[in-house]
């Protein structure tokens, strides 16, 4: 986890671009990941996290699927309310149509969360999360990480 909050870091830093977390499109992160992401930014600055979550869905199936969207992101967000509470910060995740574009570091962290089959935005920066290395052969090794821990991730 050190390793992707640094990437989020630089690319926040450095590259006044939005860094988005793009996953397989069956896979969901849990809340400990955004709780363990929260954390190891307000440690680099002490600044409210913002995760823009990007669901541009349209179909029949976008009803249900942004019904358990929002259901994920109250329970995301309780989870992340309780756990920021000792450290004074706040974190949230925001189901949006689109990410928002690159901040200031002195007011908030912003991270993109999107899955791989949705297009992102010419400020964002991309860094992709795989579960095995065949999934992403395209990448540069500086902006792909293979997730392994079953604490935050789980097939939808």
């Amino acid at each position: 986890m050190e390793q992707l909050v640094q990437q989020i870091a630089r690319i926040s830093a450095r590259e006044n671009s939005t860094p988005v977390l793009v996953t397989p499109p069956y896979l969901t992160l849990r809340s400990p990941f955004y709780i363990a992401m929260a954390v190891g930014l307000t440690e680099r600055k002490a600044n409210p996290v913002r995760f823009d979550w990007n669901r541009c869905m349209s179909g029949a199936f976008s009803l249900a699927g942004d019904w358990v969207a929002r259901w994920q992101a109250a329970r995301i967000n309780r989870a992340l309310t309780k756990a920021s509470r000792p450290l004074g910060n706040t974190a949230a995740v925001q189901i949006t149509a689109a990410i928002g574009r690159p901040t200031n570091l002195s007011e908030r962290w912003l991270v993109g969360i999107s899955s791989a089959d949705q297009p992102l935005p010419v400020w964002t920066t991309p860094v992709y999360l795989i579960t095995s290395p065949s999934e992403h052969e395209d990448g540069s090794p500086d902006h792909v990480f293979h997730l392994q821990s079953r604490l935050l991730l789980s097939a939808a």
